[in-house]
């Protein structure tokens, strides 16, 4: 009999950490790896092949090819990127003119699992290849974020998507935002929680498999993320409707502050036996343990937050479109907390936006009748989902039926089709595995030891208080020399339990000052001799 369900680790969950696996790690890959996974000429076939199916087409024969084909894609597009390769997926996806059919398939499986999906009654996806099936379709949303997160890095593939599918994938990446705000937090911390003996052996495989979505759900959210932050970046290049659609429509700026004070990428986890949490962070796909050096330093979600708020913030084209009321401005007033020079030793780019946040506190808020007086608002409004979702109950009803005893039914022959399908996915997870192996082995060899300080030297550490636990963690080193000009004193410290410690004291020389960058502009190399 097939496998009840899904419970290693998958080639989707693979899959899904490719957004995933850090793939920078890669330059140290094994030969078999040198060639990528996908030959060019058959990327072009396969991104040639492409086209738009309905939601009544998801998990026909033809549905699952394609889905097989663009996770083929996605893993050799991160290939090529991180070996820093000729992209050729991402060419191939331009010059066919295939990355609207992309944002086509995102907006069919969202509904999909939105609507016929979550019809699915619970006794039918213990079915092994129902469950397995349903499992491989819920992650297809993965994949295809994955790979219009590596697409839409350059211009050239956000303008090539057309005005209809941008302001899709907008619509998209806005309710992504608002799942982070709302619900992504609780989903983390139910995630993190862990199940005794009793629980695992009891739960069934409809359980086990809406956990994987949920999981998936939080992971697709972040990876939209950085969809949005690129769409940002573009944002005078692609049609102006995007930056109307970021603006009016969604205000993205204000679901974008909250999240940098809520952080749902970051959990604290308690166990057994520890006095303290152990401090976890969401990055490339899953959750890791965040080491105590780095949390005074941002992760990437935060990274991606804040270059998107600024972009919306300070470019003078969204300036002049976005207008401030008075609950604007008291939204915006909160990021002011996080100013301060670790902020931006880390992104320097953020003291414009410093600049521009005082500007717009005191600014005067116009009224509403002055906002809207002599103002005529044309928008463009995306069809496409409006479309997918034109269904009544009975219609949705009716799908999700039809699905389970077709596409998705538990029977002999789809048994067969999915074992036959299996050394394909072997090879991909494989593929990935090495990928996963080079990553952990580079990590491992980065992450050495502090070596100590030269003969004579003495280092001081300097720390930062953390506003978020209360500690203090490592911010600058300093090494120091001994002062000759001063003789040793012997000292005695009284310890806090009581007892008395003596040694010598020394006068440590001041550090060498340090030769600042030489100004690029006048004025600034004025500031520095002044």
């Amino acid at each position: 009999a097939a496998p009840r369900a899904p419970r290693p680790r998958s080639v989707m969950d693979a899959l899904l950490s490719g957004g995933g696996f850090d793939f920078a790690a890669a330059a140290g890959f094994a030969s078999s790896q040198q060639n990528g996974f996908l030959p060019a000429h058959e990327a072009e076939r396969v991104v040639e092949s492409l086209r738009e199916f309905t939601i009544e087409d998801v998990g026909s024969p033809a549905w699952s090819s394609q889905r097989q084909s663009l996770e083929r894609l996605n893993v050799q597009a991160h290939h090529n990127a991180v070996t820093n390769s000729d992209e050729f997926v991402k060419e191939f996806l331009v010059s066919h003119d295939k990355v609207a059919t992309l944002v086509h398939e995102l907006l069919v499986i969202e509904a999909w699992k939105a609507n016929v999906f979550s019809r699915f009654p619970e006794d039918a996806l213990e079915a092994s290849t129902t469950n397995m099936n349903a499992y491989l379709a819920c992650y297809f949303e993965a994949t295809l974020v994955n790979l219009l997160e590596i697409a839409f890095y350059h211009q050239d593939a956000c303008e090539a998507a057309g005005d209809d599918a941008l302001l899709e994938l907008t619509d998209y990446c806005a309710r992504a935002l608002v799942y982070l705000n709302a619900g992504a937090k609780k989903d983390a911390e139910d995630a993190m929680r862990k199940k005794t003996a009793k629980e695992l052996v009891n739960q069934t495989a409809a359980e086990e498999l809406r956990e994987k979505v949920r999981d998936a759900r939080f992971a697709t959210a972040c990876c939209a993320l950085t969809v949005l932050r690129y769409l940002t970046d573009y944002v005078n290049q692609v049609p102006l409707c995007v930056m109307a659609r970021l603006l009016d429509a969604h205000d993205a700026p204000m679901l974008l502050v909250p999240l940098l004070e809520e952080r749902p990428w970051l959990r604290r986890r308690f166990e057994d036996g520890m006095e303290r949490p152990v401090a976890e962070v969401f990055s490339d796909g899953a959750w890791g343990e965040q080491a105590r050096e780095d949390r005074m330093q941002l992760t990437k979600c935060d990274g991606q937050v804040w270059l998107a708020l600024n972009n919306l913030t300070v470019d003078s084209k969204c300036r002049a479109k976005y207008r401030y009321d008075d609950h604007r401005k008291a939204t915006l007033e909160r990021v002011k907390r996080f100013f301060n020079d670790v902020l931006f030793d880390q992104l320097p780019i953020l003291k414009d936006l410093q600049r521009v946040v005082d500007e717009v506190l005191l600014m005067v808020t116009p009224s509403s009748h002055e906002v809207t007086q002599g103002r005529l608002i044309l928008e463009v409004v995306p069809e496409t989902r409006e479309a997918l979702l034109n269904k009544t109950e009975d219609e949705w009803k009716a799908i999700a039926s039809g699905h389970l005893a077709t596409h998705f039914a538990d029977t002999p022959e789809s048994r067969t089709a999915a074992a036959m399908k299996m050394d394909d996915m072997a090879a991909m997870f494989e593929f990935m595995c090495e990928m996963d192996d080079a990553k952990k082995a580079t990590a491992k060899a980065a992450r050495k030891p502090e070596p100590p300080p030269p003969k004579g030297i003495v280092r001081v550490d300097f720390s930062r208080l953390s506003p978020d636990d209360g500690e203090y963690y490592r911010w600058h080193v300093y090494d120091m020399e001994f002062d000759p000009r001063g003789d040793a004193k012997e000292v005695e410290v009284k310890l806090t339990d009581g007892n008395v410690a003596r040694g010598d004291q020394y006068k440590l020389s001041p550090p060498a000052p340090t030769t600042p960058a030489p100004g690029k502009t006048e004025r600034a190399r004025a500031a520095q001799t002044a």
